[in-house]
């Protein structure tokens, strides 16, 4: 199993990467990218797979805590995977001589990364030397090669691998079906069921603007909402019961494929996600029969080509990777770095999308209706692990807009969903164990305009964030990262107050100067509104 699960997961992060390219611009997204080829090449390989890892939480944390829902969600996912393989490692290495020999093998085979690494922190680290893009291309380059030397070329390290997969599995479907669910709870909520300004209304319309078929009459509105919302909730519970299971892939390729249509950036990334996950949902008597029918279609497809599949395959799925990067960065360079540019790029990575989500889809339903009539039974069941403690963190983070904590990353995604005030939920009432959606703001005018959204988009809040109501917080984040003079006025607790800041002195509150900690600026996100006065209107 391991070898299939990983080259599916690195799928899936080739997804992510053709859905958002802003990880052009960062070398944590070019070591990600990097060891995700590498891990294309060689899925049998535990310390390719593990630098996918161990790269993808890396490039997570340096955007923190400007992620969508998803990608936040596959950081825990890919958390839990980190511990689950430390643990087998350590249990397989018991003993200081074992430990000693892997550290040994370890600081050799990464040397050259290593050094690369120095450098980096030196270049990021000078003053000057950020503003250096070519100083910064040459360390970014050596960080590569350092990886590609540690990792490329070497027999593939495959101990422990089926050993992780069976460990992790129970892990990551507990936490697809906590996911699953906080989305159905957080859009129990009076304006999500409102066909006026529901999640669900607006995804159907946006759909229905490019495919004329689609029925907009208030039945396939309404039908948009509820449907959406129970399939939701009954996709995991179908997933959770042996006997209705293949139901619930069946049920769960559809609704996503067809999600992943909307053009939306992002959605299908998620789908994408989901898809990699189904694939530990298969049951231990569908499995032998998928990897028989994946072993058919490149038989298949090696005969109609000539090719030697096991060779040109990897390099096919990284030069069609490579081929949509650079049509994508074309796409920029003629049009601009606009939100408009965006869309259109976002499309490439959909076709893409498509080819793989259909034949990978289509390979779940195939192998589940082969052995429609075997048990339906996982073939690994929940062990003892660390790793289960990011349940509670799965948990928690759906948790934090009703204690008081973030409203973004919540899994809330196109939900409606407002904590914030008097709140819109059907039954949950916010109890603020945390003050921060009590010390409301809102920003009335600021000179230069805080709010504007750049015309040339380079991060996500810059496509996910509008509105000029927002906790205090988020107030002295815009005014501590901001560099140079600032005039503004804002209302707090009803009075209308003003900050200036001219060449480094500062008439008002001298708090929104001071930097937020960095845990706490990692971590919480809010979300910006135009008024509490009306409904809350659809955001991602």
């Amino acid at each position: 199993m391991f070898p299939w699960f990983a080259s599916l997961w690195a799928l899936a992060t080739l997804v992510h990467q053709l859905s958002f390219t802003f990880w052009l611009q960062t070398w944590e997204g070019w070591l990600l990218t990097f060891a995700t080829c590498l891990v294309v090449l060689e899925p049998r390989c535990l310390v390719r797979f593990s630098a996918l890892i161990l790269f993808s939480l890396l490039n997570l944390w340096h955007k923190l805590p400007f992620v969508p829902n998803h990608m936040l969600f596959e950081g825990m996912l890919n958390l839990t995977i980190l511990l689950v393989i430390c643990g087998v490692v350590g249990r397989r290495s018991l003993g200081f001589p074992a430990w000693s020999r892997i550290l040994r093998e370890f600081v050799v085979r990464f040397r050259l990364f290593f050094l690369a690494c120095g450098a980096k922190a030196v270049f990021l680290l000078a003053t000057e030397a950020p503003r250096n893009p070519a100083l910064g291309g040459a360390t970014s380059a050596i960080l590569l090669m350092g990886l590609g030397q540690a990792l490329a070329g070497r027999p593939p390290q495959s101990r422990g691998g089926e050993e992780v997969v069976a460990e992790v599995a129970p892990i990551l479907r507990v936490q697809a079906v906590v996911v699953y669910w906080w989305a159905v709870i957080q859009k129990l909520n009076h304006d999500y069921f409102n066909p006026e300004v529901s999640c669900g209304a607006v995804l159907h319309r946006d759909m229905a603007g490019f495919l004329p078929f689609l029925p907009t009459a208030e039945w396939a509105i309404c039908l948009a909402i509820y449907g959406s919302l129970a399939l939701e909730f009954v996709i995991p519970l179908l997933l959770l019961l042996p006997k209705t299971r293949p139901f619930g892939i069946f049920l769960g390729v559809l609704f996503h494929l067809w999600l992943s249509i909307h053009p939306a950036g992002g959605i299908y990334s998620f789908s994408a996600l989901l898809f990699a996950l189904y694939f530990l949902f298969l049951p231990a008597s569908v499995l032998p029969g998928w990897e028989r029918l994946m072993e058919r279609q490149l038989s298949w497809l090696q005969k109609r080509t000539g090719f030697s599949l096991a060779v040109w395959l990897p390099r096919i799925v990284i030069g069609l990777f490579l081929v949509g990067v650079l049509s994508q960065a074309m796409c920029y360079t003629v049009l601009g770095r606009t939100r408009e540019t965006f869309e259109v790029a976002n499309r490439i990575g959909f076709w893409l999308w498509a080819v793989f989500g259909v034949w990978l889809g289509g390979t779940h339903l195939a192998a589940m209706w082969q052995a429609r009539e075997e048990p339906m039974e996982w073939p690994n069941r929940p062990v003892g692990s660390v790793a289960w403690v990011v349940v509670l963190l799965v948990i928690g983070n759906g948790l934090s807009p009703w204690i008081g904590l973030k409203t973004q990353t919540c899994f809330s995604m196109y939900s409606n969903l407002r904590s914030e005030a008097f709140g819109n939920h059907l039954f949950l009432e916010r109890i603020d164990l945390f003050g921060y959606q009590l010390d409301l703001v809102e920003l009335v005018a600021s000179e230069p305009d805080l709010l504007d959204p750049t015309g040339s988009p380079t991060r996500l809040q810059h496509f996910a964030n509008t509105g000029r109501i927002f906790p205090y917080f988020e107030l002295r984040r815009l005014v501590s990262e901001h560099r140079g003079d600032l005039r503004m006025t804002y209302r707090r607790y009803g009075e209308d107050q003003e900050f200036v800041r001219r060449g480094g002195f500062v008439t008002g509150d001298e708090r929104l100067t001071e930097p937020i900690p960095w845990w706490l600026r990692k971590v919480l996100w809010f979300r910006r509104h135009e008024t509490f006065s009306g409904p809350m209107h659809c955001t991602h």
